[in-house]
């Protein structure tokens, strides 16, 4: 059930990696459990991780989560900026190129 899942992570994002692969391909969820948890992206579907949209969302509370990002996010400017503002060392993440 979604509700119970969501329940879940919204007490700790890392839950995700327990939760049915179903659920790790929802947005809601996954996006839920990655605002939490930088760590929570890499329990999700790799489509996610290669979203721009999605990852602007994550890194905007949790930049760290740039560490777990596609190689083309790690590449892209906007990106990588929006990792670095909520938190500096997400830099070390970032690369010149996918």
């Amino acid at each position: 059930d979604k509700e119970i899942v969501l329940e879940a992570i919204r007490r700790s994002g890392m839950a995700l990696h327990f939760v049915d692969c179903p659920f790790r391909a929802d947005r809601e969820v996954c996006l839920a459990a990655c605002k939490d948890s930088a760590g929570a992206l890499m329990y999700t579907i790799y489509d996610w991780r290669n979203d721009e949209e999605f990852m602007l969302e994550v890194l905007e509370c949790q930049g760290m989560a740039l560490c777990y990002a596609s190689d083309e996010m790690k590449a892209d400017n906007e990106i990588v900026l929006v990792a670095v503002r909520n938190n500096p060392s997400a830099i070390q993440f970032a690369t010149d190129k996918p």
